[in-house]
C-alpha cells in the first residue's frame, strides 16, 4: 500500500493532474497568427517542420548535430552548418561543415571546412549565384600574434569565405575577408599596425576585449552573417565585441585584405560598426547598446520596414544586473554610398527601435542563441533560443499571437504537459505559406511532436477538462496503476474499436520502448519487462493520436 501512495505521489509531483494546461507543442493560438510553416534544427541530429498547430510537415534525419545555423532555401532544399566529430577547435559554438539537403533527406552535397587552422562556425547562408557564404575561424600562431602586438598569446581571427561548389564533396574558396588583416593597435609603435585606434575606424583593436567576452581565444564571437545583394555588402554580428560590422564583397580577395578598392573605396575595411562605439575609442560603456546580440540581418525588400537591420539582443552586461532579452531593429543612414556619423564619429541610429520587449522585461531572456524575424504583415516572429520558445507577436500592441514550445530534447520527446526540459535552438524560421521552396510539396501536418495527442482541428490552445476526459475515453487502459504478473488490456472504443491500430509505449522521458500494432477492439500486453515507474501509451489510427498515462508498480 506505501509502494502504491509513494508511486501515486510521483505521478501528482511529476506531471499534475490527468487534465493539465498543455506545457510544451502550441500553448497559444490566435487568429491573429500569420499562416506558416516554422522551421527548427535543435542541438539533435533532426531538423523539423511543423505547421500552425503544431503538427509535423516535414522532418529531416541527419548525422550530424547542427553547426549552428539552418535555413530553407527557396528551390525546397534546406542549408544546413554540421558539428563535425574532430574539429580543430573546441569551442560549443564550432561546426566544421556545411550540406545542403534536399526535402525527402537526401544529401546534395557536404563541404568540410576543418583543417589547416581554420574551422567553420557558426552560420552559412546561400547566395543568390549559388555560392556559399560561411564563417570560420582561423587559429593565428604565436609568432603572428607577437608581430602584430598583441598581448594575448592565443586568438582566433574571424573569416568569411565564400566557396563555390564543384561537386558534392569538392568546393573552390572564391572568395574571403579576413579580419587578422584589419587589426591594429597602440601597444608598440615599431610595429606597422601601429595606429591610433579613435581615427581608424575602419580597423579593429587586437587588445580590446568587449564587455561580453569571456577571455579565450574566441575573442571577437562573430555568431551571425547575412548579404545585401543591392548593396552587395555582408553583415557580420560580434557577440564578444558587441558590434555590428559591415564590409564591402564587391572588393576580390586581394582588396579585402588592404584599405582599397570595392564600391566602397574602402577595400576589407569596416564601413559600418554599431553598438560599441567603446571599442574603437569613440565611446564609453554607457554608449552601449548591443548585449551578447545574435541573429543580426537585413530585413528583405517587400516586407514592412525592408532595409533595416533585426537583431536579438540578448542582455547579457546590462546595466542594473536586470537581465533580459529584447528584440531591436536599427537604420543605418547612407549618403554616396558611405554609412554617416555624427562629429565624434559614431554610427547614425544614435539609438535603436525597440521591436519586443516582455511587459515584465524579465520574463523574456535567453542568454544565448536566438533570432528575430519580420513577416509580411507586420507581425515579428521569435525564437527565444535558450529554451526553444518560438512565438509571433504583434508589435502595434506588444501581444502574443501564437506561441509553441519545442518538445524536443536530447532523449526524445516530451509529454504534452510535461515541466519543459527541451534541447536548445540556435535559429527558428517561420516560412509562409506562399514561400517558394514549398512549391510541389505536401504540406498536410501529420501528429504533433509531443507526446499527448493532435490538438483539436481548430488549434485551440487548451483542452478543456470535459474534452479531455472525452478523448480520453476513445480507448481505456487497464489495471492502472499496473503490478508485476498483470497484463495491460486496452480497450478500443466508439468509432475506433474495429480499426487496425499502432501502440506506442514510452518512459517518463518520452522514450519509447515498445511499439505495437493492434487489430480489433481489445487486446493484452505483457509489461513484466518494465521497471517501476510513470509510462505513456500512444494509441494512433490514421490521424488520431491519444495518449494515457499508466504506472508500473513492484508486488
Amino acid at each position: 500500500m506505501k509502494q502504491f501512495l509513494a508511486i501515486t505521489i510521483f505521478i501528482v509531483l511529476q506531471f499534475g493532474s490527468f487534465a493539465q494546461e498543455r506545457t510544451v507543442g502550441v500553448t497559444k493560438y490566435t487568429e491573429d497568427v500569420t499562416e506558416g510553416l516554422v522551421f527548427f534544427c535543435p542541438a539533435t541530429t533532426n531538423c523539423y517542420l511543423v505547421d500552425e498547430c503544431g503538427k509535423l510537415v516535414n522532418e529531416w534525419n541527419r548525422t550530424f548535430r547542427p553547426g549552428l545555423a539552418a535555413r530553407m532555401l527557396e528551390n525546397g532544399q534546406m542549408l544546413r552548418t554540421i558539428k563535425v566529430s574532430s574539429p580543430i577547435l573546441n569551442q560549443a559554438s564550432v561546426g566544421g561543415g556545411v550540406e545542403v539537403v534536399d526535402w525527402d533527406n537526401d544529401i546534395l552535397g557536404q563541404y568540410i571546412i576543418n583543417g589547416n587552422r581554420v574551422v567553420q562556425h557558426h552560420d552559412a547562408i546561400m547566395l543568390p549565384n549559388g555560392n556559399i557564404l560561411l564563417l570560420a575561424w582561423e587559429d593565428l600562431s604565436l609568432q603572428y600574434l607577437q608581430e602584430m602586438g598583441s598581448l594575448a598569446s592565443n586568438l582566433w581571427s574571424e573569416l568569411v569565405y565564400e566557396i563555390k561548389p564543384i561537386n558534392q564533396s569538392e568546393y573552390e574558396i572564391v572568395w574571403e575577408w579576413n579580419l587578422k588583416n584589419h587589426l591594429i593597435q597602440e601597444v608598440d609603435s615599431s610595429l606597422p599596425n601601429f595606429m591610433d585606434i579613435s581615427d581608424n575606424i575602419g580597423k579593429v583593436d587586437i587588445n580590446y576585449q568587449g564587455p561580453t567576452s569571456w577571455g579565450g581565444g574566441d575573442r571577437w564571437h562573430c555568431n551571425a552573417l547575412d548579404y545585401n545583394e543591392e548593396l552587395d555588402q555582408i553583415i557580420i554580428n560580434s557577440r564578444n565585441n558587441s558590434e555590428a560590422w559591415i564590409i564591402d564583397h564587391s572588393t576580390t580577395t586581394e582588396e579585402a585584405i588592404g584599405d582599397t578598392g570595392g564600391n566602397s573605396g574602402k577595400g576589407g575595411q569596416i564601413l559600418f560598426r554599431w553598438g560599441n562605439p567603446e571599442a574603437y575609442d569613440r565611446g564609453t560603456e554607457a554608449d552601449l547598446k548591443m548585449y551578447g546580440s545574435h541573429g543580426l540581418h537585413w530585413i528583405e525588400e517587400g516586407l514592412p520596414n525592408a532595409g533595416k537591420l533585426l537583431f536579438f539582443n540578448n542582455g547579457d552586461e546590462r546595466p542594473g544586473f536586470s537581465y533580459y532579452s529584447t528584440v531591436e531593429m536599427i537604420q543605418p543612414v547612407m549618403e554616396d554610398n558611405l554609412y554617416l556619423t555624427d562629429e565624434n564619429l559614431i554610427y547614425f541610429p544614435l539609438e535603436s527601435e525597440l521591436v519586443y520587449q516582455a511587459e515584465n522585461p524579465t520574463d523574456f531572456y535567453s542568454t544565448y542563441l536566438s533570432n528575430a524575424q519580420q513577416l509580411s504583415n507586420g507581425n515579428i516572429f521569435i525564437n527565444e533560443g535558450g529554451d526553444s520558445r518560438f512565438f509571433e507577436i504583434d508589435p502595434s500592441d506588444n501581444s502574443i499571437v501564437w506561441e509553441y514550445i519545442s518538445p524536443v530534447y536530447f532523449g526524445g520527446f516530451l509529454p504534452e504537459d510535461a515541466n519543459p526540459n527541451n534541447s536548445r535552438s540556435f535559429r527558428a524560421y517561420k516560412y509562409e505559406r506562399d514561400f517558394a521552396g514549398f512549391e510541389g510539396n505536401d504540406l498536410t501536418g501529420g501528429s504533433v511532436l509531443e507526446l499527448g495527442g493532435d490538438l483539436p482541428l481548430e488549434c485551440a490552445p487548451f483542452v478543456s477538462i470535459s474534452d479531455s476526459d472525452r478523448l480520453a475515453q476513445m480507448f481505456s487502459i487497464f489495471p492502472n496503476p499496473l503490478s508485476n504478473g498483470q497484463k495491460l488490456r486496452i480497450t478500443l472504443k466508439g468509432e475506433i474499436e474495429t480499426e487496425q491500430s499502432e501502440i506506442l509505449i514510452s518512459n517518463a522521458a518520452g522514450k519509447q520502448i515498445k511499439r505495437i500494432s493492434m487489430i480489433g477492439a481489445d487486446m493484452e500486453i505483457n509489461m513484466n519487462d518494465l521497471v517501476d515507474g510513470v509510462y505513456f501509451i500512444t494509441l494512433r489510427q490514421n490521424e488520431i493520436v491519444r495518449t494515457q498515462r499508466f504506472a508500473k508498480i513492484g508486488g
